[in-house]
């Protein structure tokens, strides 16, 4: 795909995104570093190990009370979902943003 870049042997980055909003979204990573740095570990098994420790459940939330949360905490950082279409280049994301105007993210609830 055109939109995305290389970033290690299994992951890939969209093209475009700011790295802030790269580093919210990668809440698992941070999880993984926050471990090893704690036990003073660096190597690959130890980031294995840490990456299943740190795992959480995924627990039951439907795709447009999730999609509505993304969209809150990217808008928080400056990233709108204006251009995440212009990034994209086709206009999927507006379905997906009526349908979450009506979902309370659980920031919202709670």
């Amino acid at each position: 795909m055109r939109h995305l870049e290389p970033r290690g042997q299994r992951h890939r980055r969209l093209t475009g995104v700011p790295e802030p909003v790269i580093r919210a979204f990668s809440q698992r990573r941070q999880a993984i570093e926050q471990r090893l740095t704690e036990r003073g570990e660096t190597s690959r098994a130890a980031a294995e190990i840490a990456a299943l420790a740190t795992r959480k459940p995924k627990g039951d939330v439907d795709a447009v009370t999730l999609a509505a949360e993304w969209m809150t905490r990217a808008a928080a950082l400056g990233f709108t979902p204006d251009q995440l279409t212009s990034l994209l280049g086709r206009t999927r994301l507006t379905k997906l943003r009526k349908q979450t105007r009506g979902a309370a993210s659980p920031r919202q609830t709670g």
